[in-house]
C-alpha cells in the first residue's frame, strides 16, 4: 500500500513538474517575442534616422549650392560643401548597410548585433572627424562671405545668422546623434538578453 501511495505521489509530481516547465518554455516563447517585436521598433526608429538623413542632405546639397550661387561666393567653397554633402550621406548609407528589421525575426541576432556596434562606433568616428572639418569650413564660409559683400554690415549679419545656424544644427544633429546611439545601445542590450551573453 505504502508503494502504490508513493508511486501516486511520485507521478502527480512529474506531472506537476512536466506543467511547469510547459509553462515556463510558453512564457520564454512569450517573452523572446516580446523582446524581438520590441527590437524590430528600435530598428526602424534607427532606419529612419538614416533615411532623415538622407532626405536632409539631399535638401542640403541642393538649397546651399543655389544659395552659395546667388551670393557669389567661389566655385571652390561650393564644390568643397557639396563633396562633403555627398560623403556624409555616403557615410550615412555605409553606417546603415545590412541593418535591417527581417534579420531580426530570421533568428541571427549575433550578426545584428555584430551591424549595429559597427555602425555604433562608425557614428562615433564621424562625429570625431567631423568637428574639425567643420571648423575650417565655417572659417572658409566667414571669409568668403566677407570677401564676397562689399557691405561689411550685411556680411557681418550673415555671418551672425551663420553661427546661429550652425549652432542650432550643431545641437539638433548632436540630439540626433545621441538619440541613435541610445537606440542602438538598447538593441544591443535586448540581443544580450534574448541571447544570455
Amino acid at each position: 500500500m505504502d508503494n502504490n501511495i508513493i508511486e501516486a505521489e511520485w507521478q502527480e509530481m512529474k506531472e506537476q513538474i512536466a506543467l511547469l516547465k510547459k509553462t515556463i518554455e510558453r512564457q520564454d516563447i512569450v517573452s523572446d517575442r516580446l523582446m524581438r517585436r520590441t527590437m524590430k521598433r528600435k530598428m526602424r526608429s534607427l532606419n529612419r534616422e538614416a533615411r532623415f538623413v538622407y532626405v536632409l542632405g539631399a535638401f542640403a546639397l541642393v538649397y546651399c549650392n543655389i544659395v552659395f550661387f546667388y551670393m557669389d561666393l567661389s566655385l571652390w567653397f561650393s564644390l568643397a560643401t557639396t563633396v562633403f554633402m555627398l560623403a556624409a550621406i555616403g557615410y550615412t548609407v555605409w553606417m546603415h548597410r545590412g541593418l535591417s528589421v527581417e534579420e531580426i525575426s530570421t533568428g541571427r541576432l549575433v550578426e545584428v548585433g555584430r551591424k549595429v556596434a559597427r555602425m555604433k562606433r562608425m557614428g562615433q568616428r564621424w562625429l570625431r572627424g567631423v568637428f574639425p572639418f567643420l571648423a575650417v569650413w565655417f572659417g572658409w564660409f566667414v571669409w568668403e562671405i566677407w570677401q564676397s559683400e562689399a557691405n561689411k554690415d550685411l556680411a557681418l549679419g550673415m555671418i551672425v545668422g551663420g553661427v546661429v545656424g550652425g549652432i542650432v544644427g550643431g545641437i539638433i544633429g548632436y540630439m540626433r546623434y545621441r538619440n541613435t546611439q541610445r537606440l542602438a545601445d538598447e538593441i544591443l542590450d535586448n540581443i544580450k538578453d534574448v541571447c544570455g551573453e
